[in-house]
């Protein structure tokens, strides 16, 4: 009798682990490939990256100094107790270059969503649920009055100077993320990533 229920002790406990390990590869194949055609949230839990990195940038900032391409001297941003920045710079073309660097920091996947549903591309992210979304926006033309606004502005207007100066900033950010692959979790869940930001994208 006592052998009998050692016996099925054992097929009890093999059991459990065999269920067990055939969940776990279920699991991870769901966070691999996804399911009925989302993606899989694999690489958005990848620690030190995807949701994990972006909790850690939810810290309140700390001042700094930003040494970006296109400054012509660093620029000195500080934050208040809210996480609030300022910027010092040496002129306005600086200030909107930090800017755009600390609008993409903080607010990459706002400004890319923004950007695709001004400008008609929101199925570009979003597949055919969002095409009467684009259409609408194609018909309504932001995008093509953003498009001959920037082609009709004197480049050496005051407008022409902040919006190139802003869009540096934010492709010096995506530069950086594109060198480290730490890009926040909604890119990384989606597979899409973001192009480069133009004054054209601004107007929009």
């Amino acid at each position: 009798m006592l052998a009998g229920r050692t016996r099925w002790r054992i097929a009890r406990r093999t059991g459990n682990i065999v269920a067990a390990a055939c969940a776990s590869a279920a699991l991870l194949v769901l966070c691999g490939l996804g399911v009925a055609g989302l993606p899989g949230p694999g690489r958005a839990l990848d620690p030190g990256h995807g949701a994990w990195g972006g909790a850690a940038a939810a810290r309140l900032p700390v001042p700094q100094t930003l040494t970006l391409t296109g400054l012509t001297h660093p620029a000195l941003v500080y934050y208040t107790q809210a996480g609030v920045p300022s910027i010092e710079a040496s002129d306005l073309p600086d200030a909107m270059l930090a800017l755009g660097y600390l609008h993409a920091r903080f607010r990459l996947t706002q400004m890319d969503l923004q950007r695709r549903l001004a400008e008609g591309r929101l199925s570009e992210l979003l597949g055919p649920r969002a095409v009467g979304s684009d259409t609408f926006e194609l018909t309504l033309g932001l995008l093509r009055t953003a498009q001959r606004e920037w082609a009709s502005m004197p480049r050496s207007s005051i407008a022409a100077a902040m919006l190139t100066g802003y869009a540096a900033g934010v492709n010096d950010y995506l530069a950086q993320l594109r060198a480290s692959g730490q890009w926040p979790a909604e890119f990384t869940l989606a597979g899409v990533y973001p192009a480069p930001w133009t004054p054209v994208d601004s107007l929009a």
